[in-house]
Protein backbone atom coordinates (compact mmCIF):
# COMPACT_ATOMS: atom_id res chain seq x y z
CA UNK A 1 0.00 0.00 0.00
CA UNK A 2 1.39 3.20 -0.68
CA UNK A 3 -0.02 6.10 2.05
CA UNK A 4 -0.55 9.49 1.21
CA UNK A 5 2.44 10.84 2.92
CA UNK A 6 4.30 9.11 0.42
CA UNK A 7 2.70 10.77 -2.82
CA UNK A 8 3.07 14.44 -1.70
CA UNK A 9 6.60 14.89 -3.27
CA UNK A 10 4.93 13.49 -6.46
CA UNK A 11 2.22 16.30 -6.28
CA UNK A 12 2.15 19.22 -8.14
CA UNK A 13 0.01 22.25 -8.95
CA UNK A 14 1.05 23.87 -11.07
CA UNK A 15 2.77 23.13 -14.41
CA UNK A 16 5.44 24.22 -17.35
CA UNK A 17 6.15 22.81 -20.80
CA UNK A 18 8.77 20.32 -20.65
CA UNK A 19 10.98 20.11 -24.10
CA UNK A 20 12.41 16.53 -24.09
CA UNK A 21 15.71 16.32 -25.90
CA UNK A 22 15.23 14.84 -29.87
CA UNK A 23 17.20 12.57 -31.59
CA UNK A 24 18.42 14.03 -34.45
CA UNK A 25 15.81 12.44 -36.80
CA UNK A 26 13.08 14.20 -35.25
CA UNK A 27 12.25 17.95 -35.07
CA UNK A 28 10.43 19.74 -33.00
CA UNK A 29 7.77 22.62 -34.45
CA UNK A 30 4.40 23.64 -33.30
CA UNK A 31 0.58 23.86 -34.19
CA UNK A 32 -1.34 27.18 -33.06
CA UNK A 33 -4.66 27.23 -31.76
CA UNK A 34 -6.84 30.07 -30.53
CA UNK A 35 -5.35 28.71 -26.82
CA UNK A 36 -1.75 28.93 -27.19
CA UNK A 37 0.80 26.32 -29.36
CA UNK A 38 0.68 22.74 -29.28
CA UNK A 39 3.90 20.35 -29.89
CA UNK A 40 4.00 19.01 -32.63
CA UNK A 41 7.34 16.22 -33.53
CA UNK A 42 7.85 15.75 -36.73
CA UNK A 43 10.13 12.57 -38.70
CA UNK A 44 10.56 13.18 -42.00
CA UNK A 45 11.64 9.99 -44.41
CA UNK A 46 14.82 8.96 -45.86
CA UNK A 47 13.18 7.88 -49.17
CA UNK A 48 9.72 9.91 -49.21
CA UNK A 49 6.75 8.39 -51.22
CA UNK A 50 4.32 11.22 -51.54
CA UNK A 51 1.91 8.43 -52.26
CA UNK A 52 2.46 7.29 -48.62
CA UNK A 53 0.01 8.39 -45.73
CA UNK A 54 1.31 10.35 -42.35
CA UNK A 55 1.67 8.66 -39.21
CA UNK A 56 -0.39 10.77 -36.35
CA UNK A 57 0.36 10.07 -33.07
CA UNK A 58 -1.80 10.59 -30.14
CA UNK A 59 -0.63 10.10 -26.78
CA UNK A 60 -3.19 9.04 -23.45
CA UNK A 61 -3.53 10.68 -20.30
CA UNK A 62 -0.76 12.12 -17.98
CA UNK A 63 1.16 11.37 -21.52
CA UNK A 64 3.59 13.41 -24.35
CA UNK A 65 4.66 13.11 -27.59
CA UNK A 66 8.01 12.05 -26.86
CA UNK A 67 6.15 8.63 -25.56
CA UNK A 68 6.29 7.54 -29.17
CA UNK A 69 9.82 8.35 -29.88
CA UNK A 70 10.73 4.69 -29.69
CA UNK A 71 8.04 3.50 -32.24
CA UNK A 72 8.85 6.38 -34.89
CA UNK A 73 12.54 6.08 -34.26
CA UNK A 74 12.02 2.33 -35.26
CA UNK A 75 9.55 3.08 -38.29
CA UNK A 76 11.90 5.13 -39.46
CA UNK A 77 14.82 2.96 -39.51
CA UNK A 78 12.67 0.41 -41.41
CA UNK A 79 12.06 2.80 -43.93
CA UNK A 80 8.63 3.91 -43.64
CA UNK A 81 8.17 6.43 -46.88
CA UNK A 82 5.91 8.87 -45.30
CA UNK A 83 5.93 12.01 -42.41
CA UNK A 84 5.36 11.11 -38.82
CA UNK A 85 3.52 13.69 -36.42
CA UNK A 86 3.08 13.31 -32.64
CA UNK A 87 1.78 15.80 -30.73
CA UNK A 88 1.22 17.10 -27.02
CA UNK A 89 -2.69 17.93 -26.06
CA UNK A 90 -2.57 20.99 -24.15
CA UNK A 91 -0.93 20.90 -20.43
CA UNK A 92 1.36 18.08 -21.11
CA UNK A 93 4.56 17.86 -23.03
CA UNK A 94 5.99 21.39 -24.24
CA UNK A 95 2.39 22.62 -24.87
CA UNK A 96 1.17 25.40 -23.29
CA UNK A 97 0.26 25.25 -19.68
CA UNK A 98 -3.00 24.84 -18.26
CA UNK A 99 -3.47 26.41 -14.57
CA UNK A 100 -4.52 23.32 -12.13
CA UNK A 101 -7.65 24.41 -11.70
CA UNK A 102 -8.89 25.22 -15.58
CA UNK A 103 -7.69 21.91 -16.21
CA UNK A 104 -8.61 19.61 -13.23
CA UNK A 105 -12.07 20.99 -13.55
CA UNK A 106 -12.56 23.61 -16.96
CA UNK A 107 -10.87 21.31 -19.43
CA UNK A 108 -13.98 18.63 -21.96
CA UNK A 109 -13.08 16.29 -23.81
CA UNK A 110 -14.32 18.56 -26.63
CA UNK A 111 -11.38 20.68 -25.12
CA UNK A 112 -8.89 17.77 -26.21
CA UNK A 113 -10.72 16.89 -29.27
CA UNK A 114 -10.68 20.17 -30.57
CA UNK A 115 -6.77 19.91 -30.50
CA UNK A 116 -6.63 17.19 -31.99
CA UNK A 117 -9.03 18.02 -35.28
CA UNK A 118 -6.67 21.23 -35.41
CA UNK A 119 -3.37 19.55 -35.49
CA UNK A 120 -4.77 17.26 -37.90
CA UNK A 121 -6.67 19.82 -40.25
CA UNK A 122 -3.18 21.56 -40.21
CA UNK A 123 -0.90 18.34 -41.12
CA UNK A 124 -3.10 17.48 -43.99
CA UNK A 125 -3.94 20.56 -45.27
CA UNK A 126 -0.04 22.18 -45.02
CA UNK A 127 2.07 19.26 -45.07
CA UNK A 128 0.30 16.51 -46.56
CA UNK A 129 -1.25 17.38 -49.86
CA UNK A 130 -5.20 16.41 -48.06
CA UNK A 131 -4.08 12.64 -47.51
CA UNK A 132 -5.77 11.32 -44.82
CA UNK A 133 -3.50 9.81 -42.08
CA UNK A 134 -3.12 6.80 -40.36
CA UNK A 135 -3.82 7.51 -36.67
CA UNK A 136 -1.92 5.17 -33.73
CA UNK A 137 -3.51 5.98 -30.59
CA UNK A 138 -2.83 4.99 -26.99
CA UNK A 139 -5.29 4.70 -23.47
CA UNK A 140 -7.47 7.92 -23.49
CA UNK A 141 -6.15 9.09 -26.80
CA UNK A 142 -7.35 6.48 -28.94
CA UNK A 143 -10.71 7.19 -26.63
CA UNK A 144 -10.36 10.48 -28.22
CA UNK A 145 -9.74 9.79 -31.53
CA UNK A 146 -12.89 7.19 -31.66
CA UNK A 147 -14.81 9.86 -30.24
CA UNK A 148 -13.29 12.61 -33.65
CA UNK A 149 -13.73 10.09 -35.81
CA UNK A 150 -17.24 9.02 -34.96
CA UNK A 151 -18.30 12.80 -34.96
CA UNK A 152 -17.20 13.54 -38.39
CA UNK A 153 -14.35 15.89 -36.51
CA UNK A 154 -11.28 14.19 -38.18
CA UNK A 155 -10.93 10.96 -40.54
CA UNK A 156 -8.11 8.78 -41.33
CA UNK A 157 -7.33 6.32 -43.75
CA UNK A 158 -6.32 3.27 -40.96
CA UNK A 159 -6.70 3.25 -37.34
CA UNK A 160 -4.54 1.71 -34.27
CA UNK A 161 -5.57 1.60 -30.90
CA UNK A 162 -2.96 0.57 -28.26
CA UNK A 163 -4.36 -0.12 -25.15
CA UNK A 164 -7.03 2.16 -25.88
CA UNK A 165 -10.30 2.72 -24.23
CA UNK A 166 -12.85 1.29 -25.62
CA UNK A 167 -15.77 2.52 -27.41
CA UNK A 168 -18.09 1.36 -24.97
CA UNK A 169 -16.16 3.40 -22.31
CA UNK A 170 -13.32 3.31 -19.70
CA UNK A 171 -15.42 2.44 -16.87
CA UNK A 172 -14.34 -1.32 -16.84
CA UNK A 173 -10.63 0.37 -16.48
CA UNK A 174 -11.34 2.45 -13.72
CA UNK A 175 -12.77 -0.40 -11.96
CA UNK A 176 -10.01 -2.58 -12.69
CA UNK A 177 -7.95 0.55 -11.28
CA UNK A 178 -9.92 0.31 -8.30
CA UNK A 179 -9.31 -3.46 -7.73
CA UNK A 180 -5.53 -2.89 -8.17
CA UNK A 181 -5.40 -0.20 -5.95
CA UNK A 182 -8.00 0.29 -3.37
CA UNK A 183 -6.68 2.84 -1.35
CA UNK A 184 -6.96 4.80 -4.31
CA UNK A 185 -10.06 7.17 -3.80
CA UNK A 186 -9.64 7.62 0.34
CA UNK A 187 -6.47 9.16 -0.69
CA UNK A 188 -8.18 11.10 -3.30
CA UNK A 189 -10.42 12.53 -0.76
CA UNK A 190 -7.71 13.33 1.68
CA UNK A 191 -5.60 15.05 -1.13
CA UNK A 192 -8.76 17.09 -2.56
CA UNK A 193 -9.06 14.61 -5.39
CA UNK A 194 -6.01 15.85 -7.12
CA UNK A 195 -5.88 14.29 -10.82
CA UNK A 196 -2.56 12.56 -10.07
CA UNK A 197 -3.57 10.76 -6.88
CA UNK A 198 -2.92 7.05 -8.19
CA UNK A 199 -0.24 7.79 -10.12
CA UNK A 200 1.58 10.11 -7.38
CA UNK A 201 4.32 7.13 -6.49
CA UNK A 202 6.91 5.17 -8.72
CA UNK A 203 5.64 2.18 -7.81
CA UNK A 204 2.08 3.00 -8.90
CA UNK A 205 2.65 4.34 -11.91
CA UNK A 206 4.91 0.73 -12.93
CA UNK A 207 1.96 -0.96 -11.17
CA UNK A 208 -0.20 0.87 -13.85
CA UNK A 209 1.73 1.74 -16.83
CA UNK A 210 4.45 -1.24 -17.10
CA UNK A 211 5.42 -4.69 -16.50
CA UNK A 212 6.96 -5.63 -13.61
CA UNK A 213 10.11 -5.98 -16.10
CA UNK A 214 10.11 -2.74 -16.33
CA UNK A 215 13.27 -1.26 -14.24
CA UNK A 216 12.13 1.15 -11.44
CA UNK A 217 14.48 3.72 -12.57
CA UNK A 218 13.03 4.25 -15.71
CA UNK A 219 9.83 4.84 -14.37
CA UNK A 220 10.97 7.39 -12.09
CA UNK A 221 12.59 9.08 -15.30
CA UNK A 222 8.85 8.50 -17.09
CA UNK A 223 7.69 10.17 -14.50
CA UNK A 224 9.56 13.40 -14.91
CA UNK A 225 8.05 14.03 -17.93
CA UNK A 226 4.29 13.11 -17.36
CA UNK A 227 2.00 15.98 -16.63
CA UNK A 228 1.84 17.09 -13.21
CA UNK A 229 -2.27 16.46 -13.23
CA UNK A 230 -5.11 15.74 -16.06
CA UNK A 231 -8.42 16.62 -16.92
CA UNK A 232 -11.34 14.92 -15.28
CA UNK A 233 -13.49 15.91 -18.22
CA UNK A 234 -11.31 13.80 -20.24
CA UNK A 235 -11.49 10.94 -18.07
CA UNK A 236 -14.80 11.36 -17.31
CA UNK A 237 -16.27 12.61 -20.63
CA UNK A 238 -14.78 8.56 -22.13
CA UNK A 239 -17.47 6.88 -19.97
CA UNK A 240 -20.38 6.30 -21.16
CA UNK A 241 -23.46 5.08 -19.18
CA UNK A 242 -22.48 4.31 -15.54
CA UNK A 243 -26.13 2.66 -15.09
CA UNK A 244 -25.69 0.55 -18.20
CA UNK A 245 -21.74 -0.17 -17.11
CA UNK A 246 -23.93 -1.58 -13.73
CA UNK A 247 -25.93 -3.97 -15.17
CA UNK A 248 -22.61 -5.02 -17.87
CA UNK A 249 -23.94 -3.43 -20.86
CA UNK A 250 -21.88 -0.52 -21.19
CA UNK A 251 -22.49 1.54 -24.30
CA UNK A 252 -20.67 4.92 -25.39
CA UNK A 253 -19.67 5.23 -29.18
CA UNK A 254 -21.70 3.65 -31.68
CA UNK A 255 -18.59 1.40 -33.76
CA UNK A 256 -20.36 1.56 -37.11
CA UNK A 257 -19.79 5.56 -37.09
CA UNK A 258 -16.00 5.33 -36.26
CA UNK A 259 -15.46 3.21 -38.97
CA UNK A 260 -17.05 4.98 -41.40
CA UNK A 261 -14.68 7.81 -41.10
CA UNK A 262 -11.74 5.42 -41.76
CA UNK A 263 -11.23 5.65 -45.81
CA UNK A 264 -10.06 2.31 -47.77
CA UNK A 265 -12.49 -0.56 -47.09
CA UNK A 266 -12.38 -0.38 -50.70
CA UNK A 267 -9.06 -2.16 -50.45
CA UNK A 268 -7.81 -5.28 -49.21
CA UNK A 269 -5.48 -5.83 -45.92
CA UNK A 270 -6.91 -4.57 -42.31
CA UNK A 271 -8.31 -1.62 -41.52
CA UNK A 272 -8.23 -1.29 -37.84
CA UNK A 273 -5.64 -2.52 -35.69
CA UNK A 274 -6.39 -3.03 -31.36
CA UNK A 275 -3.25 -3.72 -29.33
CA UNK A 276 -3.01 -5.03 -26.24
CA UNK A 277 -0.32 -5.83 -23.52
CA UNK A 278 -1.49 -9.58 -22.08
CA UNK A 279 -0.40 -7.48 -18.63
CA UNK A 280 -2.10 -4.67 -19.34
CA UNK A 281 -4.29 -4.57 -16.10
CA UNK A 282 -6.09 -1.75 -16.76
CA UNK A 283 -7.42 -1.67 -20.67
CA UNK A 284 -7.27 -5.93 -19.78
CA UNK A 285 -7.56 -7.81 -22.70
CA UNK A 286 -11.32 -9.34 -22.28
CA UNK A 287 -11.98 -5.18 -22.86
CA UNK A 288 -9.72 -5.72 -26.42
CA UNK A 289 -11.87 -8.44 -27.12
CA UNK A 290 -15.29 -7.16 -27.04
CA UNK A 291 -13.86 -4.25 -28.89
CA UNK A 292 -12.56 -6.10 -31.43
CA UNK A 293 -15.94 -8.12 -31.93
CA UNK A 294 -18.20 -5.60 -31.77
CA UNK A 295 -15.89 -3.24 -34.05
CA UNK A 296 -16.37 -6.70 -36.51
CA UNK A 297 -19.89 -6.89 -36.11
CA UNK A 298 -19.87 -3.38 -37.31
CA UNK A 299 -17.84 -3.94 -40.71
CA UNK A 300 -20.65 -6.73 -41.05
CA UNK A 301 -23.24 -4.41 -40.99
CA UNK A 302 -21.69 -2.06 -42.91
CA UNK A 303 -21.59 -4.14 -45.95
CA UNK A 304 -17.80 -2.88 -47.06
CA UNK A 305 -16.62 -6.44 -48.54
CA UNK A 306 -16.13 -5.48 -51.85
CA UNK A 307 -18.49 -9.00 -53.43
CA UNK A 308 -20.32 -11.22 -51.70
CA UNK A 309 -17.81 -14.01 -52.11
CA UNK A 310 -15.08 -12.30 -50.36
CA UNK A 311 -17.07 -11.06 -47.78
CA UNK A 312 -18.24 -15.12 -47.29
CA UNK A 313 -14.39 -15.75 -47.81
CA UNK A 314 -12.72 -13.63 -45.39
CA UNK A 315 -15.95 -14.12 -42.57
CA UNK A 316 -14.67 -17.78 -42.66
CA UNK A 317 -10.66 -16.92 -42.56
CA UNK A 318 -9.18 -16.83 -39.15
CA UNK A 319 -5.83 -16.57 -39.12
CA UNK A 320 -3.30 -16.41 -36.28
CA UNK A 321 0.37 -15.69 -36.49
CA UNK A 322 2.69 -16.21 -33.67
CA UNK A 323 6.65 -13.87 -33.55
CA UNK A 324 8.49 -14.32 -31.23
CA UNK A 325 10.96 -11.54 -30.62
CA UNK A 326 14.28 -13.04 -28.95
CA UNK A 327 14.60 -10.02 -26.73
CA UNK A 328 11.53 -9.05 -25.72
CA UNK A 329 7.96 -10.97 -25.93
CA UNK A 330 5.98 -13.07 -28.13
CA UNK A 331 3.49 -11.69 -30.06
CA UNK A 332 0.29 -12.98 -31.23
CA UNK A 333 -1.80 -11.86 -34.19
CA UNK A 334 -5.12 -12.18 -34.95
CA UNK A 335 -6.63 -11.17 -38.13
CA UNK A 336 -10.79 -11.47 -38.77
CA UNK A 337 -12.59 -9.47 -41.56
CA UNK A 338 -10.79 -6.38 -41.62
CA UNK A 339 -9.88 -6.27 -37.65
CA UNK A 340 -6.81 -7.20 -36.26
CA UNK A 341 -6.10 -7.88 -32.92
CA UNK A 342 -2.44 -7.68 -31.85
CA UNK A 343 -1.60 -9.24 -27.78
CA UNK A 344 2.10 -8.41 -26.65
CA UNK A 345 2.87 -11.28 -24.46
CA UNK A 346 4.47 -9.77 -21.26
CA UNK A 347 3.65 -5.87 -21.93
CA UNK A 348 2.00 -3.80 -19.56
CA UNK A 349 -0.55 -0.64 -20.12
CA UNK A 350 2.08 1.50 -21.85
CA UNK A 351 2.95 -1.44 -24.78
CA UNK A 352 5.42 1.50 -26.86
CA UNK A 353 7.85 2.08 -23.95
CA UNK A 354 7.64 -0.90 -22.00
CA UNK A 355 10.50 -3.25 -22.31
CA UNK A 356 8.56 -5.00 -24.71
CA UNK A 357 8.39 -2.23 -27.42
CA UNK A 358 10.04 -3.15 -30.45
CA UNK A 359 8.41 -6.87 -30.82
CA UNK A 360 4.70 -4.23 -30.72
CA UNK A 361 6.66 -1.97 -33.09
CA UNK A 362 7.25 -4.83 -35.46
CA UNK A 363 3.66 -6.20 -35.38
CA UNK A 364 2.93 -2.61 -36.10
CA UNK A 365 4.76 -2.37 -39.23
CA UNK A 366 3.74 -5.47 -40.27
CA UNK A 367 -0.11 -4.18 -40.39
CA UNK A 368 1.29 -1.14 -42.42
CA UNK A 369 2.90 -2.76 -44.63
CA UNK A 370 -0.40 -4.86 -45.82
CA UNK A 371 -2.96 -1.59 -46.05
Amino acid sequence: MVNVVSCLPYLSWSQHPKEYPLPSHIQSSVVSTPCGNLELLCCQPRHPNPNTPPLIFVHGGFGFAAVWLDWMTYFYERGYAGTMYAYSSRGHGASYAVPYLQMAWGTSLDDFASDLATVVKTITTHFEDEKKPILIAHSAGGALVQYALANGMIAATALCLVGSVPHFGGLDAYWNWTKMDPWMHPRSLILGFHPMTGLAHPKLVRQIFFSERFPMDKVEEFMHWMAPYESLGWAGGQNGSFWKWLVGKNEWLEPVRILKAVNGWERRGDRVCVIVGSQDRMMDLAMARRQVSEFRAAVRAMELESSASQSRCRANEDEKKSTHDEDTAEVEVETLERVRLVVVQGAGHHTQNDVQRQAAAEAIWQWLEQL
